[in-house]
This record gives structure tokens, sequence and C-alpha cells, in this order.
């Protein structure tokens, strides 16, 4: 989301994970315009208000997580924008007079559904390279293995593919 966003134009993206590997790993292969936020050891509210001190145009939330959530409204300027992407275990409670106040408008999606063309033209183009985020490669009679792997994965794992004999060729699918 972070790579697609830069390529959209944002000028600086705030990422968040648990796992200072992953953040480093992001820093080292895509630049300076990304902000890691370690959410264990950092205050999201802060690391926000420090980098944008009247507030970033737009949140997005990937994890689902309740935290994340009810803290969108305080890193965000009047009139911003929350997307929920990511999907809470259970229903989580937000302050809607603090979305009201700054009349923050909440959009929704499913996952990525209706967007897989764009990511695609992006990765095509160039624009996106996610090759460096593919850690490990299993062959396609290796999938058990390869989900077993990505449960368990060490820290500085991004992402585990699955590759197959017959690679499809998405430019033909159309």
């Amino acid at each position: 989301m972070a790579l697609t966003l830069l390529a959209s134009g944002c000028s600086q993206v705030i990422i968040t994970d648990v796992k200072q590997e992953k953040l480093d790993f992001l820093i080292q292969h895509y630049g300076q315009r990304l902000i890691p936020c370690n959410v264990i050891y950092q205050d999201l509210t802060r690391c926000s208000q420090h980098h944008f001190p009247n507030g970033a145009d737009l949140f997005i939330d990937c994890s689902g997580n309740p935290d994340a959530i009810a803290v969108a409204p305080a890193c965000l300027k009047p009139s911003g924008k929350i997307v929920f992407v990511g999907m809470p275990q259970k229903p989580v409670p937000i302050d809607i007079v603090a979305l009201q106040v700054k009349e923050i408008e909440c959009i929704s999606i499913f996952r990525y559904v209706n967007n897989y063309d764009r990511a695609l033209a992006l990765i095509a183009s160039g624009q996106v390279d996610v090759k460096p985020l593919i850690s490990k490669r299993f062959h396609f009679n290796e999938s058990i293995s390869a989900f077993d792997f990505a449960i368990s994965a060490p820290p500085d794992v991004i992402k585990v593919m699955i590759d197959c004999d017959d690679p499809i060729d998405i430019r033909q699918t159309e």
C-alpha cells in the first residue's frame, strides 16, 4: 500500500509495523519518503504530528487494529480521509465526534477488490517494484511447506511466493 501511495503522488508516507526488521527493509529498499513508525516503541499520533504538524491528508489502515483505528482522527487534518482496508476481528469503537469536528470522510473497501487492474498497471509500468518484497519462493508442489513457513516466518520475511510450472501471463488474460 505504501508503495502504491508513493507512486500515486504522495510526498511522504508513514508506515507502521511491530517488526523493526520489516521497517528497516522498506526504508533500505524504497527510500526516505517512507517514514517508519514501530508502534511497539513509538506513539503513532506523536509520529504523525511530528511529520505532519497540520495533520495528514489520508490515513489508510490495513491492519484492522483497534488501536490504530482509534488514533486516526488525531493524525488527520480537517477534511482528511480514513480508508479502512484491514478487517478487525471484532467491532471497533471509534470517536464519532472526533470525526465530525474535523469533517473527516470515512471510506471502506473489502480488502483490495476492484484495485487489481491499477496495481498490475503500476507494477508493469515500473512505478512500483515488488521484486525486493519477495523474500522466499516455493515451487507449487511445496505449497503446504510455503504456508507453514509463512505462518512462522522470521521477522525479516516480507512476502512468500508459490511458483507454478506454467505461469500465467497476466497480460494475456483480458
